[in-house]
């Protein structure tokens, strides 16, 4: 009579509602999702990490996240001072220059997240990360046009007060000059008439070339 055998070990089943959000998280591709362990070793990587980062799961498995760091961010201690602050609030949000795999940079957007076991020790962050780089840019851009404006509403006002002020002067030479029977000042009153007239076509092409 042959041995009874002994039950198959079963692998843990993974509830289906856990596996259906891994396998979400896992084929997102515009936001890098992944998670750390306590010390900030990356854990795990989604298509979207590698997309905007650059590394595939077997190029940063194990590897500190502080690699997607400027170095003079990492020498000013920010991805230690960012954990620091999730373990204390739960989370940390902010944005800043990070680096990819190859070296260039993108403007990020990101949330990290303390994870916490039933006991309260820390387990782990989720980080989220998206490439804010075109809004970044679109807002500068954004912000160097409301300048212009700026400048151009500031360089029309100051024309008008000037040009109504010389206009003003003008008028009174050109009284002067009319009851003026002096040769000399004559000739000083129609030189600043000139210069006053110079002055305004200066003043309206520089304005000009400010609104091209």
């Amino acid at each position: 009579m042959p041995a009874p055998r002994p039950p198959d070990r079963q692998r843990p089943r993974i509830p289906e509602a856990d596996l259906t959000l891994g396998l979400l998280i896992k084929a997102v591709e515009e936001y890098a999702i992944f998670s750390l362990d306590a010390t900030g070793a990356v854990q795990t990587w989604n298509v979207g990490a590698h997309r905007i980062k650059g590394y595939t799961e077997q190029q940063i498995l194990g590897r500190h996240f502080s690699v997607f760091y400027l170095p003079e961010d990492q020498q000013a201690g920010l991805p230690e001072a960012t954990l620091a602050h999730a373990i204390q609030h739960g989370d940390w949000c902010g944005e800043g220059w990070r680096v990819r795999r190859d070296g260039t940079t993108f403007w990020a957007d990101v949330v990290i997240t303390a994870v916490f076991g039933p006991d309260g020790e820390l387990t782990g962050f989720v980080k989220l990360t998206r490439d804010a780089t075109e809004r970044r840019s679109a807002e500068a851009n954004q912000h160097r046009l409301e300048l212009l404006r700026e400048r151009e509403r500031i360089a029309l006002e100051l024309t008008d007060a000037t040009t109504r002020s010389i206009f003003a002067a003008t008028l009174t030479l050109a009284r002067a000059l009319a009851t003026s029977n002096d040769p000399r000042v004559t000739e000083f009153v129609e030189e600043a008439i000139s210069a006053l007239d110079r002055t305004v076509t200066q003043i309206r092409s520089t304005v000009t070339s400010l609104r091209s």
